[in-house]
């Protein structure tokens, strides 16, 4: 199927907003949200943002809330550029000096580092702060988010990730009344949000939808319902659906839906033992463009694509290749009329019988 050069512009435009997102290039999104719950975790995720971050040399400061250590995932050559902050090992009320001093340290380090003779070290210094539950920052500690945001992207000119579970309620006693919830305040002040989703659910339902069935339910099926549901589809290893929205600083926003594939060994290319590899090439696609899925959604497109020369019709038009050499085999009757054996005997027609032909000598000499 030949698409549209329009469609094609349309689609570099979208896989490009992701890129920068993902791979934290500066400027790409300051505050970038990860909204995630039971059914889809954001560890994939995740996992590729630093990933692609480290192997640009961004220094990469993790405020775990729910984790003392890296994990096992990660290599020895990210840890070298990662700084691993354990939230509850800090009281509260000196978690935002403990941040504050990791963004000096770390800005510091990569400016004494940034030499011409390290080409590799950008010149000038980026630095990524990943918060694995800000909904236990802005709820157990007492760090505002305005105050938070203004740290990490005005004073550092660093980009800030942080991942909040949806599927957690709110118990919290706010201090207002007028006060907003923490999402709302999230929604509001981020300038990416990231929704994920699992890959087997999107498939389930976009399945039911072409055959005109109700749409399977997973997890709570209803907001503020108690209790802990998790579904044997969740966490689809075949991949992350994102439902991206990006926002502009004129306040238009752009949403797209991704699907995102676990990383292969190919995809990343080692320059040096000691350093992180790098992405050789971009492997997040729109969700329209994965096959299994648009075989649902658009059949008529994935039949095109797959063979642009067959029509579209309930039957076979094609032939085999046993057909294809009885008909190249074929004399036509008139062949001979075209040989021009002299006057009067032009347009004859010949005829040769086959064993396929029912001729009866009786009905002939009627």
């Amino acid at each position: 199927m030949v698409i549209p050069s329009a469609s094609v512009a349309h689609q570099r435009h979208a896989i490009q907003l992701i890129s920068r997102v993902l791979s934290v290039r500066a400027g790409a999104s300051p505050f970038t949200l990860i909204l995630d719950s039971l059914t889809q975790r954001a560890t994939p995720i995740l996992r590729e943002v630093i990933r692609r971050a480290t192997g640009r040399g961004v220094k990469v400061i993790m405020v775990s809330f729910e984790s003392k250590a890296p994990p096992a995932s990660i290599s020895r050559q990210e840890k070298s550029r990662m700084r691993w902050v354990n939230a509850w090992a800090e009281k509260p009320e000196n978690l935002f000096s403990v941040i504050e001093t990791a963004l000096k340290e770390e800005k510091a380090q990569t400016q004494s580092q940034s030499t011409p003779a390290s080409p590799s070290v950008p010149s000038t210094p980026e630095v990524l702060v990943v918060i694995d539950n800000i909904h236990d920052l802005l709820t157990y500690t007492s760090i505002p988010l305005p105050q938070l945001f203004t740290l990490v992207a005005v004073q550092h000119a660093a980009s800030l990730i942080g991942i909040y579970h949806t599927d957690l309620i709110d118990a919290s006693p706010s201090a207002s009344p007028y006060a907003p919830a923490p999402l709302s305040l999230l929604n509001f002040t981020a300038t990416t949000i990231l929704t994920l989703h699992s890959y087997a659910h999107i498939f389930a339902a976009a399945r039911a939808r072409s055959q005109s069935l109700p749409e399977p339910v997973y997890s709570l099926p209803y907001d503020g319902a108690e209790g802990i549901l998790e579904d044997l589809s969740a966490n689809s290893p075949e991949g992350t659906v994102l439902d991206a929205e990006f926002r502009r600083k004129s306040g238009r926003s752009e949403r797209y839906t991704y699907f995102l594939r676990p990383a292969e060994d190919s995809d990343y290319t080692q320059t040096s033992p000691i350093a992180p590899p790098t992405l050789r090439k971009e492997f997040v696609v729109l969700l329209d463009q994965v096959p299994s899925y648009a075989a649902i959604t658009n059949p008529s497109s994935a039949a095109a694509a797959n063979n642009e020369d067959e029509m579209e019709t309930s039957f076979n038009l094609g032939l085999t290749e046993k057909q294809r050499e009885k008909r190249e085999n074929v004399v036509l009757p008139y062949f001979d009329a075209q040989k021009g054996e002299g006057a009067g005997e032009g347009g004859r027609i010949l005829y040769d019988m086959g064993e396929e032909d029912d001729f009866d000598e009786e009905e002939d000499e009627i």
